[in-house]
């Protein structure tokens, strides 16, 4: 590559040249923090929409036995979603080493918000009392959230599954 006498160079390319290279890759990783970030941003807002659809009978005498209808729709619209996530790699450094690391990282992400959202239900100020058969029925709702959290891995192994089968 030809270069101006007293033009700076590096490796025979003008450092202009490098500033265009270094500033399109700053961009581009600007670019994909962005996309990331609105990707969990509207997950979270999705399961808030599921949370809202939850009606917990704070004074039922017992429980349903089976996990909410709501939280079993939640948990099949996550695994659908994540198994998608799965397909996009970290960056291209980490593609062979990491795949699926917007997958682990909106499951996390999910997971974090989800629990939390769940302690909110508890601590309305609408819920004045709390029989044992709200109880029951919630408790086998965070059981199904840790069945769904336990199942979310993303190892970098083609066999693994978004979820297991009996969640959906």
């Amino acid at each position: 590559m030809y270069c101006l006498k007293g033009q700076r160079h590096l490796n025979g390319i003008p450092f202009p040249y490098l500033l265009n290279d270094l500033n399109v890759k700053i961009s581009l990783q600007d670019a994909r923090h962005a996309a990331e970030e609105e990707i969990y941003t509207n997950l979270n807002a999705k399961i808030d929409q599921f949370l809202q659809l939850a009606d917990y009978d704070w004074t039922a005498a017992q429980g349903g036995g089976a996990p909410s209808d709501y939280l079993s729709d939640l948990i099949a619209f996550l695994c659908s979603t994540f198994s998608v996530f799965t397909h996009l790699p970290g960056s291209a450094i980490e593609h062979a080493r990491l795949p699926g690391k917007v997958a682990q990282t909106a499951c996390m992400s999910a997971c974090k918000h989800l629990s939390t959202s769940l302690l909110q239900l508890l601590l309305e100020t609408d819920v004045r009392q709390v029989s044992m058969g709200a109880l029951q029925q919630f408790n086998t709702d965070v059981k199904e959230c840790e069945r769904f959290a336990r199942a979310g891995r993303y190892p970098a192994s083609k066999e693994t599954r978004c979820c297991s089968p009996s969640l959906i």
